[in-house]
């Protein structure tokens, strides 16, 4: 039959590994071709094809098949995106508007979905190693044609920009499908992804979804609603919205000092992220402040020589130099 499925896999990987993918692949859409080179291609004479077929008659190719099935492995330092033609390959399925699929050798799962759960730096480390500007091909020739073509194209950010969006989405699509536990508590984790992954505005949506669940569960006066507010105020940080950010921050003050006290690290914490936005604000002085009272009660809570209280004290310290009082800094 016509094939109806591209596989983008690295040579440099064990064969059983693309195998059990397209295994996977077809057991979700029964009835697959797969277009897989080292059965389909003469390897001798793909060798001698000029680039500008890879460029059109191979992209024109990948439209008609329709989806590109990327062979993500090792999970947490792919090599495809090591690999120029494995990105020129991703590309060219975005460029055709074609469907990208990703699979994971089942014998990593286990450690894929441990990392969704509980270790996003190792995520979003994989994901920083797409850069097809240091990507390698077999042949030197072939890597600076592919370049040149990406530059002549959209240029090496955008391509790595698209193919990142594309894995950052499958991790978000298998993080939802592998978080079990309340409505709340997913939509709480699935925020944090996109927090870490730079998507902050889709994180609010999530956090605030989580926010409203949480509060018609637990009402407002409760820890857990304390730390929805968190996660919406530390997502508006990030995005430089500092007013908002103080906003959501000071709610969860609010609650803390209502349900735990005053005289918690829970609520020294919230001081900390008012002082944060402040003084990324350039309100150093309301930054002092809140850091003060936060360096106050870890002193009380935790002691002087708890790690958290000596970075409440050097809190304190760069707002200081910030503003420009150095000797107070010191």
């Amino acid at each position: 039959g016509r094939a109806t499925c591209f596989v983008s896999h690295a040579w440099a990987r064990p064969l059983v590994e693309a195998v059990d993918c397209m295994a996977q692949y077809e057991r979700g859409h029964p009835g697959t071709y797969f277009w897989f080179d080292l059965v389909c291609n003469d390897q001798h004479a793909a060798t001698n094809f000029p680039f500008e077929w890879w460029c059109n008659t191979f992209r024109i190719g990948i439209r008609e098949i329709g989806t590109v099935l990327v062979v993500m492995s090792p999970w947490n330092r792919p090599a495809v995106v090591s690999r120029a033609w494995c990105l020129w390959e991703m590309y060219s399925a975005i460029a055709a508007h074609a469907r990208t699929a990703i699979a994971i050798p089942t014998a990593q799962q286990a450690a894929f979905h441990a990392a969704l759960a509980s270790d996003d730096a190792v995520l979003l480390d994989a994901l920083s190693r797409v850069d097809v500007g240091s990507a390698e091909a077999s042949k030197s020739s072939d890597r600076d044609q592919i370049l040149a073509a990406v530059q002549a194209d959209v240029g090496e950010t955008v391509l790595n920009n698209q193919v990142r969006d594309h894995l950052r989405q499958y991790c978000l699509d298998m993080a939802v499908a592998v978080q079990s536990g309340t409505d709340a508590e997913a939509l709480i984790f699935q925020g944090l992804l996109l927090h870490n992954f730079g998507l902050h505005d889709k994180a609010i949506e999530y956090y605030t979804e989580s926010l409203v669940a949480i509060r018609a569960k637990l009402g407002e006066s409760h820890p857990f609603t304390a730390a929805s507010y968190t996660n919406i105020g530390s997502s508006y940080t990030s995005k430089g919205m500092y007013d908002s950010a103080i906003e959501y921050h000071t709610q969860a003050l609010t609650i803390l000092q209502a349900t735990v006290g005053e005289n918690n690290p829970a609520t020294a914490a919230s001081y900390s992220n008012i002082g944060s936005a402040y003084g990324l604000k350039g309100e150093y002085g309301k930054a002092i402040e809140n850091y003060t009272k936060s360096h106050t009660i870890l002193q009380t809570t935790l002691g002087e020589s708890h790690p958290n209280t000596a970075i409440a004290r050097s809190n304190i310290g760069n707002a200081y130099n910030r503003k420009g009082e150095y000797d107070k800094a010191i």
